[in-house]
């Protein structure tokens, strides 16, 4: 319910971290005891480099946690000393970088249920998306690799028409000539609509004589009214409410799939900017670890 690669598959957050992120309360301190009686730390991370976003400490060798709270903050051999015992767990970083958990201010973490299986296709770095040519073949390679019956939606996420090169935008005939047997849907990186192929327009029925509502977009063909592939905002709608949500036995496998897309950029905390009633009851459901 997969901080930059994350944040945009799920709302316009960018490109990847790759790096270890703490998931704790990060009360950043220095290394000197906070009680009067020195907290043994379940676990102490070292070996790497540590970010405080602390103006006055900035970087440290070591940081000491106890309880999911961050104890200690400080040189390696100091923080040892007041906080490691044999039951200590010591994580040694291996020159990553260690830093706080960024709190997801707006994104949609139900949508990464589902776009934890999708095909990624951000430009660069965030993804392979560099031009149509480059989306196209990872739709082509994730539709072979999955097996992918003809009929079954395929769909991705991430399309940037504002770096395409040259403007030349991807199509309704760009993926019908790689993929004509599949209802095919690339979401834009705003999430506010989605390039369609033939099968896809022809299944949410738009066609020449769809007219395009009051603030919505329907891209035309050149010197048609056909449809030429991308929908927009209140046109995408419809569309958008009817995508396949998870199945009864899918809920708590997708979630999991979409909090590790969080947790891979660091985030700590996700939000959903527009919960639906059946949605809500979905986390619910996950969160108690069960299916209904």
């Amino acid at each position: 319910m997969k901080g930059n690669r994350i944040l945009r598959r799920v709302h316009g957050v960018s490109a990847s971290v790759g790096r270890t992120a703490l998931v704790a309360t990060l009360l950043l301190v220095p290394a000197r005891v906070l009680a009067k009686n020195l907290p043994t730390a379940d676990v102490i991370y070292a070996g790497g480099d540590i970010v405080t976003i602390n103006d006055a400490q900035p970087t440290a060798e070591a940081v000491a946690v106890k309880d999911g709270k961050i104890v200690a903050v400080g040189a390696k051999a100091a923080v040892e000393k007041a906080h490691r015992d044999t039951t200590t767990n010591l994580i040694d970083l291996g020159g990553k970088t260690l830093m706080p958990g960024f709190l997801d201010a707006h994104s949609h973490y139900f949508s990464s249920l589902t776009v934890a299986n999708q095909v990624n296709v951000y430009a660069p770095p965030a993804g392979p998306g560099k031009d149509p040519q480059s989306i196209v073949a990872e739709l082509v390679k994730f539709r072979d690799r999955h097996k992918i019956p003809k009929g079954v939606v395929i769909q991705a996420y991430g399309y940037d028409d504002t770096v395409m090169p040259d403007g030349r935008l991807l199509n309704r005939d760009d993926l019908d000539k790689a993929l004509p047997d599949n209802p095919v849907l690339v979401g834009h990186v705003s999430m506010h609509g989605a390039v369609l192929n033939s099968a896809a327009l022809k299944k949410w029925k738009i066609s020449a004589e769809t007219k395009t509502p009051p603030g919505g977009v329907i891209v035309r063909k050149p010197g048609t009214n056909e449809p030429y592939g991308l929908i927009m905002e209140t046109a995408y709608l419809p569309i958008f409410e009817s995508l396949p949500k998870p199945t009864p036995k899918e809920e708590i496998e997708w979630s999991r799939a979409g909090q590790r897309l969080y947790a891979e950029a660091g985030i700590t905390t996700a939000h959903e900017g527009a919960t639906h009633a059946e949605d809500l009851e979905v986390m619910k459901r996950a969160a108690k670890g069960a299916p209904p």
